[in-house]
């Protein structure tokens, strides 16, 4: 929740369990309210918090431990490996829709490996309502069928972690953002999905400048730093004629897809990954018709509810008091535009620093 005076006031005295009386008359107090006024207030603030925490479930995704689930049908629909920044994961998919929302991103970096040379494993299955990860055979993690992006966000994170040899608490978050290499640090791109900001990346990449991570930008706690991740570059198909003269994979690509392929994903990698870097500017994407480029810096107070949009943060108090250390000391920008070379050429002062 993103809180402005005096509401959040009223919220802190809500989480201190103060009587509602007391509540009411503190706003009255600090806001010269009449007693009145202050109650209809309060209680529309807290009946709104109320309602939030009535309805919030904590876990999205559960983690069982090392309590271990069997396969029901008792065999898997594919096995895939890949080789990620000198390891070897194995793969085990239950059900073709488990290998869609995983493999296609992971596809180029497939290899044929025997079982002695997997560093980590993976097993995805459903099981009746829930769909499950394990991982090494040991450590179990299920989610709601119904939720396949906290299921693929959870996969993520494992992977994340046996990619870099960390856990979960060296993570202050995810950001649903492209992250792109550029002078001493990197540039977080982020949008709502469809707004052109993997075909951004993608230009960028061309111009040669090293992309990071795409849909899935990791942010250390501390020190905080955007870390890359090997998810392929999402090509929807309706951006496939703009990248295409610039990347033949995909010109080879667009004369096979079979019209109900509605993505493709470019290379990031040949397996070995850049090292971390601290980000030094957040842009706001959007593709606009309507103008050719319109770049400008925006406070960070403004943009921040559309950043919380995009962001995904353990709900603690140590990481809640890091990020907003960490966000109000990063530039940010919106950038609206039609004309993709002078966008690009918008950003030289970003891209060179």
């Amino acid at each position: 929740m993103q809180l402005q005076l005096p509401a959040f006031r009223i919220l802190e005295d809500w989480a201190n369990q103060l009587p509602e009386i007391q509540i009411i008359r503190n706003c009255a107090h600090e806001f010269n309210l009449q007693m009145d006024e202050a109650r209809r207030f309060v209680m529309e603030v807290t009946g709104q918090l109320q309602s939030l925490a009535c309805n919030y479930i904590q876990d999205n995704i559960v983690r069982l431990g090392d309590e271990t689930i069997p396969l029901s049908e008792g065999k898997w629909f594919t096995t895939k490996y890949y080789g990620i920044h000198g390891k070897n994961f194995r793969f085990r998919y239950s059900d073709p829709d488990l290998e869609k929302l995983i493999h296609p991103g992971f596809a180029y970096l497939e290899l044929k490996l025997p079982e002695s040379e997997v560093h980590h494993s993976f097993d995805l299955f459903y099981n009746c309502d829930q769909a499950i990860m394990q991982t090494e055979g040991q450590n179990t993690w299920k989610c709601a069928h119904s939720k396949p992006e906290y299921f693929v966000g959870s996969v993520f994170m494992q992977m994340l972690n046996c990619i870099h040899n960390s856990t979960d608490a060296h993570w202050m978050g995810t950001v649903h953002a492209s992250a792109v290499s550029a002078g001493n640090g990197a540039i977080l791109f982020t949008a709502p999905s469809g707004s052109g900001k993997s075909t951004f990346a993608a230009m960028l990449m061309d111009q040669g400048y090293p992309v990071l991570s795409d849909d899935f930008s990791p942010i250390s706690l501390n020190p905080a730093k955007v870390y890359p991740f090997p998810e392929g570059i999402s090509v929807k198909n309706r951006s496939l004629e703009v990248l295409q003269p610039y990347f033949s994979s995909l010109a080879e690509s667009g004369k096979s897809l079979t019209p109900d392929v509605r993505e493709v994903f470019l290379p990031l990698t040949t397996g070995e990954l850049p090292a971390a870097a601290p980000v030094k500017a957040i842009v706001f994407l959007q593709y606009d018709p309507s103008v050719e480029v319109e770049f400008k810096q925006i406070s960070n107070l403004q943009s921040m509810g559309r950043f919380l949009q995009q962001l995904w943060l353990p709900p603690t108090t140590e990481v809640a008091s890091s990020f907003m250390d960490w966000y109000f000391h990063i530039p940010s920008y919106t950038l609206h535009y039609s004309d993709n070379a002078k966008a690009i050429k918008s950003l030289s002062g970003l891209l060179l620093l």
